[in-house]
């Protein structure tokens, strides 16, 4: 496999296929099947609060093809397309921040509720994208 060192790197994983947010941050270099992608590289934790928020899901529903039942296909051909601004490391750190706290309670009691954390990386995001009161409830709805 090519490309079998990634695994053992930083990761998000993701489905080829879903309904939901399923972006999963790895530093345990766990591997993937064939119905699944990796995506390594700087700023993962940056990308993977970015992906799991909102934005990433309303851009995934308007850009990626809808399967049957409403699952939406997350092809590399379609995914690497949606638009992640790039900012400098000091500003993600809020985005690290609460991913960080996500992590250490869902790694202390994996059925914590994180939905707090969760709406504050969702504020983080609309204020990266510059978006209007009108635009969020677009989103959010």
């Amino acid at each position: 496999c090519a490309y079998h060192a990634e695994f053992s790197k930083e990761k998000i994983m993701y489905p080829n296929m879903t309904k939901y947010l399923p972006f999963l941050y790895d530093d345990k270099n766990f591997y993937t099947n064939d119905k699944s992608f990796i995506i390594t590289g700087r700023d993962i934790k940056y990308l993977c609060s970015v992906f799991n928020s909102k934005v990433a899901s309303w851009w995934i529903k308007e850009n990626c093809p809808e399967l049957q039942g409403g699952t939406r296909e997350l092809r590399k051909v379609f995914f690497e397309n949606i638009p992640v601004p790039k900012i400098p490391t000091a500003k993600q750190q809020p985005f690290i921040h609460i991913v960080d706290s996500i992590l250490q309670a869902k790694a202390a009691n994996p059925g914590v509720n994180t939905r707090a954390a969760e709406a504050e990386i969702d504020q983080l995001v609309y204020q990266l994208y510059n978006l209007t009161d009108e635009e969020i409830s677009l989103v959010g709805s």
